[in-house]
């Protein structure tokens, strides 16, 4: 007996085809929308939860460093370098972030390491008092260029610079 065999055409090639780009398309468009309809537990490729990218950021930033002041009260500012001996930003407000939770004994050591480096500046030749402080700012006011001033400063150590 023979058994009719049935060849696909044209018609049914094209019925499959689009089946195919119609799935496609509905995953596709259910992983994109999958971060909307749930939290992931953790992040991974292609969605990222990192707070910076997904989160709410606060107006103000709060920025634990070193200052010089000079005779008149202005603030100068210092370099990485004069504060942690590094040219290295984040070490340097590590360096300070540490100090600060310390306390007392690790903040007035920290703030004569940074007198002495001061005092041995010509640039900074008009300072006469280090102060490490945290300060807080307004960063939409700072960044538009309006306000480079902190909104509050707290000094946490003072010492005279050390000239040589």
């Amino acid at each position: 007996m023979l058994a009719a065999v049935h060849i696909a055409g044209p018609s049914t090639l094209r019925g499959v085809t689009r089946v195919v780009a119609w799935t496609v398309t509905l995953g596709l468009s259910l992983a994109i929308l999958m971060p909307a309809i749930r939290q992931p537990e953790g992040d991974s490729f292609p969605f990222s939860k990192y707070a910076v990218f997904a989160g709410d950021r606060d107006r103000t930033a709060t920025i634990s460093t070193a200052i010089a002041v000079d005779g008149d009260g202005e603030v100068l500012r210092l370099s990485p370098e004069l504060i942690s001996g590094t040219d290295e930003t984040i070490l340097a407000t590590a360096t300070v972030r540490r100090a600060v939770a310390a306390g007392d004994r690790s903040l007035d050591a920290l703030c004569e390491e940074i007198a002495r480096r001061v005092g041995a500046s010509v640039r900074l030749a008009d300072a006469d008092t280090v102060r490490v402080v945290t300060e807080r700012y307004d960063v939409v006011e700072y960044f538009a260029g309006d306000e480079r001033e902190p909104v509050d400063r707290r000094t946490h150590a003072a010492c005279e610079v050390a000239r040589q």
